[in-house]
């Protein structure tokens, strides 16, 4: 405990907390925390594979909680859709076992292309929604 507590107040527990609290709210407002957590981590110095596990274990503590929300709303069943759930699952575990394959030159390579996809991918739809917006705002 004492060890845990003394990286935690060392400069780089402080930044590492700092950019997860950031990318925390960033992803609640915007959706988009990726962006922010995994540029941020690997520039502090963390290894590829420990940054990819650190984004996705987040991802998908959010995910979970909005699927527990949706179903205590009733706005979802899991029975309908627990195959989903299950072939998520599998492809998760996986992925994962891909992951820890490759070498940490090519995961920064691949991370580095899946960012820059996501990024193209998330301005073409922030273009497509301001536009219907637009498009509602004439037509009242």
């Amino acid at each position: 405990m004492e060890i845990l507590l003394h990286e935690w107040l060392t400069v780089k527990g402080v930044i590492l907390f700092t950019i997860g609290l950031l990318a925390a709210i960033i992803g609640v407002l915007f959706g988009a925390a990726g962006f922010i957590l995994m540029p941020s981590l690997l520039l502090v110095g963390i290894p590829i594979h420990t940054t990819v596990a650190v984004n996705k274990f987040a991802t998908g503590l959010s995910a979970l909680s909005n699927v527990v929300s949706f179903v205590i709303k009733g706005h979802l069943s899991v029975k309908k859709y627990f195959s989903f759930m299950f072939v998520a699952s599998i492809g998760g575990v996986f992925g994962a076992l891909f992951a820890i394959l490759l070498s940490e030159q090519i995961m920064n390579v691949v991370a580095c292309i899946s960012l820059i996809f996501a990024f193209l991918i998330v301005l073409c739809s922030n273009k497509w929604i301001v536009k219907d917006v637009k498009k509602q705002r004439n037509n009242p």
